[in-house]
């Protein structure tokens, strides 16, 4: 090709596109049509809507027994985690990119053994992963390594896949903040009280197996409420609504029991045929409730895993 051909073509290309630029041409000068949307397969797995309770999911299976709860706004997300059995800690949340990362909250001596290597504190690292609208999760264990940092150590290769929990099943997920009596401690605060001198704190975590265990908090009322207000519980046993002797469950028998007599300043929130006939570990919970001019609030929850043989 010669030269003038080239100088030639190349100012016809030229021409071509002042005139694209002048809007004085049409046709070829027609703006390109912009790529078709994408739909967003799952809008509500998503950094800034990571509230609600949460389950662990290998294949098509659930497993209740690790599970999660998010709280708070994006940015101040805290969790409520169930890393197995019975077990529930609170965790703060950070974002850090692309995904949170919430780490076990420990305080006084918990946080000095930590420190000092004789205790380790749980991180979990989640994350949305719209590839299969769940959220994908990393629990670790933290320790406090010989060069003073931490060291991770997580539970699983890999990631966890977490999906949201199912509405119409009601679990426990915040720790309980005081304790519960079982047998003679539920009914004697004096018990109650040895108890507590005995075993550092806490009460008696043993007692025999049966299906009418007495169980039972004792709450000073001054720090309960106002006389003037009601006052009831909600029984949760295993971390799940109790409701009663297995061969006729009942819906209601846990929910808003009244909270019973006041004894020298003291209430009583008592349980006297606790159905648990099962060996092992099990979890009892009183959600203890205040009612004043209508509004029922939580006052705190009390609970214990108990060895039960």
């Amino acid at each position: 090709m010669s030269t003038l051909s080239r100088v030639s073509r190349h100012s016809r290309f030229s021409l071509a596109v002042l005139a694209c630029g002048l809007g004085l041409a049409t046709g070829a000068c027609q703006e390109p049509e912009p790529p078709p949307v994408q739909e967003d397969p799952c809008p509500t797995i998503a950094l800034d809507s990571m509230q609600g309770d949460w389950i662990k999911v290998t294949g098509k299976r659930g497993d209740h027994l690790n599970r999660f709860r998010i709280t708070g706004e994006p940015g101040a997300y805290r969790a409520f985690l169930i890393p197995g059995f019975f077990t529930k800690l609170q965790l703060e949340g950070q974002q850090r990119g692309a995904d949170y990362v919430f780490d076990e909250q420990l305080s006084g001596k918990m946080q000095q053994e930590f420190q000092t290597g004789y205790r380790t504190r749980t991180r979990m690292y989640v994350e949305p992963y719209k590839r299969s609208c769940s959220l994908r999760v990393v629990i670790a264990s933290v320790s406090m390594g010989d060069s003073g940092k931490e060291v991770e150590k997580p539970r699983t290769p890999g990631f966890e896949e977490f999906l949201p929990f199912p509405k119409d099943i009601e679990f426990t997920f915040v720790p309980p903040t005081g304790p519960v009596f079982l047998g003679s401690a539920a009914r004697d605060r004096s018990v109650a009280q040895s108890q507590l001198a005995q075993f550092e704190g806490g009460p008696k975590p043993d007692h025999p197996l049966g299906e009418a265990i007495p169980v039972g908090v004792f709450s000073d009322t001054s720090q309960d409420g106002p006389d003037s207000c009601s006052y009831d519980m909600d029984l949760y046993f295993d971390d799940k609504p109790y409701k009663g002797h297995r061969d006729h469950p009942d819906e209601s028998l846990g929910k808003a029991v009244a909270a019973g007599q006041v004894k020298s300043g003291y209430r009583h929130w008592y349980v006297p045929a606790w159905f648990a006939p099962y060996g092992g570990n099990h979890m009892f919970e009183l959600y203890r409730y205040r009612t004043c001019s209508g509004e029922r609030e939580l006052i705190e929850i009390n609970g214990l895993e108990a060895i039960l043989n």
